[in-house]
């Protein structure tokens, strides 16, 4: 946690913001989706990316139990249904 929230700091003191406008649309979008009042701020670099890691964790957990669901379905649903 600790060299997290260093690479943070450095990332914020750099004089060229790159991780933020990039991150920007990505984030309003999202917002605008599933919040619609939400303001969404331009961050700068390193706080960029600490919102961006637990949201791909999020992307990342609700792929992979979607797709385990999914193979589970097809394991249970198999004999029932024919093959082409």
């Amino acid at each position: 946690m600790v060299v997290v929230s260093l690479a943070a700091e450095w990332l914020n003191s750099l004089p060229v913001q790159f991780v933020g406008p990039i991150l920007y649309p990505i984030e309003r979008i999202l917002n605008s989706a599933l919040f619609p009042e939400a303001q969404t701020p331009l961050r700068p670099n390193g706080s960029a990316l600490l919102v961006l890691l637990p949201t791909l964790a999020l992307f990342a957990a609700i792929y992979f139990s979607a797709r385990g669901m999914f193979r589970a379905a097809m394991r249970v649903l198999r004999p029932f249904v024919g093959r082409r």
